[in-house]
């Protein structure tokens, strides 16, 4: 009979119900299976929401362009830090339960980038929430899992 080790659990995270409890058993799996954690965020500068930057009255368009732009960044810029430290607090709190663990922020189209964390991670699993769509919203959305 041929013995499975899992070494490495890879587990992909943002803010959503479904990503909390994916990394809930990819935690208690590690926990179990002494596996290191490997906790992946995937920014996507395609699907970020709210930071449409909007026009400022009595403006040129020129310096309305500069104004968007500054504006996008520094919202940007606010939205990697922000999940940077949750990527932190949530590698942090795997240690304290006495799992080895690290964490990825990469930036791409989320399943490539996925898939291509868990191959240079050399990962066992790969563990993704679904957010369970069906149907034609399935279609039309796709689903990273």
């Amino acid at each position: 009979m041929t013995s499975f080790s899992v070494q490495t659990i890879v587990v992909a995270i943002d803010e959503s119900e479904v990503s909390n409890i994916a990394l809930a058993a990819a935690t208690r799996l590690a926990k179990a299976l002494s596996a290191k954690l490997m906790i992946v965020h995937v920014l996507n500068p395609f699907d970020l929401h709210n930071l449409e930057p909007y026009p400022i009255p009595g403006l040129s368009s020129a310096d309305l362009d500069e104004s968007m732009r500054r504006q996008y960044e520094e919202e940007w810029t606010a939205h990697v830090k922000h999940y940077e430290a949750l990527l932190k607090q949530k590698t942090d709190e795997a240690i304290a339960a006495g799992i080895e663990a690290d964490f990825v922020h990469s930036r791409g189209m989320v399943g490539a980038t996925l898939c291509e964390v868990a191959k240079v991670a050399d990962a066992s699993l790969l563990v993704v929430g679904s957010h369970q769509r069906r149907g034609m919203a399935d279609i039309m959305l796709g689903s990273t899992s």
